[in-house]
């Protein structure tokens, strides 16, 4: 019974401490959450367009008015090329879209604006996420140059353990033997302060990391309705 009352008080002292180190924390991490999946096309902005460079098994849409035969839907294939029924395969791995029009272009002897290419599905990358994410985790397929945020967004949001303010985007430099760069992301200052700063814009083979912030590390010793108390008391403060 001690035992059992010794635990109660221990739960109800770490409780405090946690919302009485910071008050503001966990609602400014709730709205954070709320506003990171509340109107997706209206909080990202767009990123700068890149270069994204095609392979198998990637999707692409072709279109052309003038040549009917080739308008379709081809996938690239182990060798590089898509196979278009009027001609020999066409190789487009590590190409452009803009690269791979050019190139159809040159084998039906026509110009580049009588086509159109479009990437439908993007499979040959991916993009890692890990840590407190509510949806997916590890590998995510890349879709295309998107922020941080809609890569968030896509990912299924946060948890209500996370530290958006302390996001990490790791990234491979294209020189061998640099070391990664570390990119600091606060998504508290994006979506509640409106400073896009730190919205970098994904690249193929990034790694995202959402840590745990500190009140969610100490509401783990809680007891299961301390913790249930503890996000009551949160979405009470955020009413006030």
């Amino acid at each position: 019974m001690a035992s059992i009352l010794a635990k109660r008080c221990l739960d109800y002292a770490l409780l405090l401490l946690t919302f009485g180190a910071c008050p503001g924390c966990c609602v400014h991490q709730e709205q954070t959450c709320k506003a990171l999946m509340r109107e997706p096309t209206l909080l990202s902005r767009e990123p700068p367009v890149q270069a994204y460079y095609l392979g198998c098994p990637d999707t692409l849409q072709v279109q052309s008015l003038k040549y009917p035969d080739v308008t379709g839907t081809y996938t690239v294939e182990p060798n590089g090329c898509i196979s278009i029924a009027s001609l020999e395969g066409l190789r487009v791995e590590g190409l452009t879209l803009e690269e791979a029009k050019e190139k159809l272009a040159e084998l039906l002897h026509t110009e580049p604006l009588d086509l159109q290419i479009t990437v439908s599905e993007y499979r040959h990358r991916q993009v890692y996420v890990f840590g407190e994410v509510s949806g997916l985790q590890s590998a995510i397929p890349y879709h295309g140059p998107e922020s941080i945020i809609q890569l968030l967004q896509r990912a299924g949001g946060l948890t209500r353990n996370s530290a958006p303010d302390h996001v990490r985007l790791l990234r491979n430099s294209a020189c061998p033997g640099e070391a990664p760069r570390v990119h600091q992301v606060d998504l508290q200052a994006i979506l509640l302060q409106g400073d896009r700063t730190t919205d970098i814009s994904v690249q193929p083979n990034d790694q995202i990391y959402v840590p745990e912030s500190k009140q969610g590390h100490l509401s783990k010793c809680f007891h299961p309705c301390l913790q249930s108390l503890r996000h009551w008391v949160t979405e009470q403060t955020q009413k006030r």
